[in-house]
Parts: structure tokens; sequence; C-alpha cells
């Protein structure tokens, strides 16, 4: 069950921080995927079915599930997908009233050209959504490698920023080596010779991530700075 959730979880993060634009195509992906369905379901009842009826199907079909997106990819209270899914059943039932059945007897000839013009209709369809699909992908892959370059660069700043630590004087060697539990971190260890003793360090600056690794090397910096300029170690991190 916490699998489960958690599943869900990042899948709703995902969209919360996916940009507009891409959760737009998303959506219009989606919206044509389901309408193709709503086109084979129509194939099933030609004889009960005509231009109406087709339009009302792929319509409601596409229609709801772009709404189920919008509901179960944010953080909405249980009531609301209980409303959703009465809406969608009341929906059902209204529109077998708007548009009644329909009865006819299809020749040959006519069963087989609607047949092929829902053909048509189907995989313009799905070209349409996987044109969509592939926008979208193309999109958020841009979005991923950006931030993943992003990421690795400040990573690699990071290791010059803060090296392993050698430093051996008359009494003492220290040895140091600060290893982010993520690409980037927060962590700050150091060791600084101010005026012939030893200031060291071990902090937890800040969580995880580029904001992290940056505040941490913004500490340390101020650290060596003030270091440079005070001849007692106890005061280095007072003004730092």
């Amino acid at each position: 069950m916490a699998s489960y959730t958690n599943y869900w979880g990042s899948r709703r993060e995902l969209f919360r921080t996916m940009p507009l634009r891409s959760f737009f195509v998303f959506c219009l992906a989606v919206a044509f995927t389901f309408a193709a369905i709503g086109v084979v379901s129509d194939l099933f009842d030609l004889e009960h079915s005509d231009a109406k009826h087709l339009l009302a199907k792929s319509l409601t079909v596409s229609s709801f599930a772009v709404l189920w997106i919008l509901f179960l990819h944010r953080r909405r209270p249980k009531v609301v997908w209980g409303a959703l899914a009465a809406a969608q059943i009341l929906w059902l039932i209204a529109s077998a009233r708007l548009f009644p059945s329909v009865e006819r007897v299809l020749t040959p000839e006519v069963w087989k050209t609607q047949v092929a013009l829902r053909g048509f209709l189907l995989i313009v369809l799905i070209l349409f959504s996987d044109g969509w699909f592939g926008l979208f992908f193309q999109m958020e892959g841009r979005r991923y490698f950006a931030a993943h370059t992003e990421i690795e660069l400040a990573s690699r700043i990071q290791r010059q920023l803060v090296p392993p630590i050698t430093l051996n004087t008359e009494s003492m060697e220290i040895y140091g080596l600060s290893i982010p539990s993520g690409t980037v971190g927060g962590d700050l260890i150091d060791a600084i010779d101010v005026k012939g003793a030893v200031c060291a360090c071990v902090a937890d600056v800040a969580g995880h991530g580029v904001a992290a690794g940056v505040l941490m090397s913004m500490v340390k910096t101020a650290m060596r700075m003030h270091s440079r300029q005070i001849r007692s170690p106890s005061k280095v991190f007072w003004r730092s």
C-alpha cells in the first residue's frame, strides 16, 4: 500500500512541476487517443448510430478522459473523484435521451461505406494522437536533459569547491572527504590553518539539490575569507 501511495505521489509531483504548455499538449494527446476509442466503440453499433451519435461518443470519452487526468494527478479529495464519477454516469444517462438511438437497416454497400468512413476517422485520430504524444515527449525530453545538464554542472562545480581535505601540521594530520547522498548536497567539511591553529568543521548546511550546494559553497567561502583576517580560530565561525 505504501509503495502504491508513493507511486501516485511521484506521478502527481511530476504533473505539478510540469510546465503548463507540456501539460496542455499531453491532454490533447490523451483526448485524441480516447476520441479514437469512441470511434471504435461506435463501430460495434452501426445499426443504431449516425453522425450525431459518433460525435457525441467521441467527445464524451475524450472529455472525461482529460477530466480524470486533471483530477487524478492533482491533489483532490476523494469526494471530488466521486462527484466526477457521478457526473459521468449522469451525462451518459442524459446523452442517451438527448441522442436517442436510431433504427436503420444497413445494406452491404452502406455498411461498407460507414466502416470505411469510421476507419478513416480512426486513422486520422491516431495520427493526431501520435503527433501530440511525440511533441510531448520531445518537450519533456529537452526539459529533462536541460535540468540533468545543470545538475551535472553543479555537481562538477561542487567537487571543485569541496575537494578532499589533506592538512598536515606539526601536531596532527587531517583527512576528509564529503560525498553527497544525491548528485549535489549541502554537507560541509573543511579544515583551515588559522595562524598556526587548526579550525575544522563538519556541518549540515542545507538539504539536497542545487540550492543546498550553492548555500554550502557560500558558507565555506565566507569561512575561508574571514579566517584570513582573524587571528583567533574561535572567532571564525562567529564572523561567518
